[in-house]
């Protein structure tokens, strides 16, 4: 085989078409990344003197019971959904719900597919019940 010969034209016509995908790309670069026109940036106005010693934030004794009392009840319900969560994972294996829903799916259709549309959501919906 013998190489084939572009012609100038050919050649012409390739960096044509560089130029323009460049010059393209290089304008989609720069609408994506520049800032947009209504957007300013915020200015940082020095604070007074006395503002600027601040070396901690404390909190009033009441409003620091509040946040201790707050916190508490998040770790509470945190704990308490995960134990939720657990308790209904055993009652499914315990109940044999799961197997039933197999048995269910797999007497709507023989494919996989089918079966995961029929069995998924009705375990989704006994596990968030």
């Amino acid at each position: 085989m013998q190489p084939v010969a572009r012609s100038s034209d050919d050649d012409h016509a390739a960096r044509h078409r560089l130029r323009i995908l460049l010059r393209t790309s290089l304008l989609f670069a720069l609408l994506a990344f520049a800032p947009a026109a209504g957007a300013q940036s915020p200015v940082a106005t020095p604070a007074p003197a006395e503002e600027r010693d601040v070396r901690s934030y404390t909190l009033s004794p009441e409003r620091r019971e509040k946040a201790v009392a707050y916190s508490r009840a998040k770790y509470r319900l945190h704990f308490v959904g995960f134990a939720w969560g657990v308790a209904v994972l055993v009652l499914i294996v315990a109940l044999r719900v799961a197997p039933r829903f197999r048995d269910l799916a797999e007497k709507v259709s023989r494919r996989r597919f089918v079966q995961a549309l029929v069995f998924v959501p009705l375990l989704f919906l006994v596990i968030e019940v």
